[in-house]
C-alpha cells in the first residue's frame, strides 16, 4: 500500500500549521524540507527534536528528509556535502525517516554532462558510503540541469554506484519538462524507484 506523504512547507513555514493541515486532510507522513523559514539541514539538533516531538503528538510520521544535497556546483567544496549528508543521516535517524532526497549536482551551463560523470559518481559514491553505515537510503530526484536529469543517466547512477543505500525518485513532471519518454524511463527505472 502506498504511503501518503507531503512537502508541508508548501502549506506554511509554521510547523504547527503544517501539522494541523496534515491531520485535517488525513495525510499521515511528511517529507520534511523546511520549517520556520529554514531548510531542514539548517535546523539545530534541538529544533529537530522539537519537530519530532510535535509530529509525534499529532500522530504524523516522516517519510523522508527533503534535503538540498546535490543542488551544488561541481566546482564547490565537497566537504560541505559530506558534512551535509552526515547531518541529514543524523536527523533522519532522529525522525525515523527511511529516506533522504538528494540530487546529482549542477552541470555547468554549456557543458556536456558526460564530461562530469567521473566527479558526480565519485561524490555520490562518497555520500552513499556514508549512508551505507546506517539503514537510511539516499533517494535521487531527477531534475533539470543536474547530471541525473535523464532516465538514461539515472539508470547510470544506479548501475555505477551499485549501492543498496541509493535509489531513485521518479519525478514524472521533471522528465516531461526535459522532453523525456516517460514510459521508457519508467520501464528502465521502475525496479530502482
Amino acid at each position: 500500500m502506498a504511503l501518503l506523504s507531503a512537502f508541508a512547507d508548501e502549506i506554511s513555514q509554521d510547523f504547527d500549521e503544517q501539522l494541523a493541515v496534515l491531520v485535517e486532510t488525513g495525510v499521515t507522513h511528511v517529507e520534511l524540507r523546511g520549517v520556520w523559514g529554514k531548510n531542514v539541514l539548517k535546523l539545530t539538533p534541538r529544533e529537530i527534536r522539537d519537530v519530532r516531538a510535535a509530529a509525534d503528538a499529532e500522530g504524523i510520521g516522516f517519510s523522508a528528509i527533503g534535503s538540498p544535497l546535490g543542488k551544488f556546483p561541481l566546482a564547490g567544496d565537497f566537504s560541505e556535502q559530506l558534512e551535509g549528508v552526515r547531518r541529514a543521516l543524523e536527523y533522519a535517524q532522529v525522525l525515523e525517516a527511511p529516506y533522504i532526497r538528494l540530487f546529482s549536482y549542477h552541470i555547468p551551463k554549456g557543458d556536456d554532462a558526460a564530461d562530469h560523470r567521473t566527479q558526480v559518481m565519485d561524490w555520490l559514491g562518497q555520500l552513499s558510503a556514508e549512508a551505507e553505515q546506517t539503514d537510511i537510503v539516499l533517494a535521487h530526484e531527477n531534475e533539470s540541469g543536474i547530471y541525473g536529469d535523464t532516465g538514461a543517466r539515472c539508470l547510470d547512477l544506479i548501475e555505477t554506484l551499485g549501492s543498496d543505500s541509493f535509489t531513485t525518485i521518479f519525478d514524472f513532471s521533471n522528465y516531461a519538462v526535459g522532453g523525456e519518454d516517460l514510459l521508457a524511463n519508467w520501464e528502465s527505472l521502475k525496479d530502482h524507484t
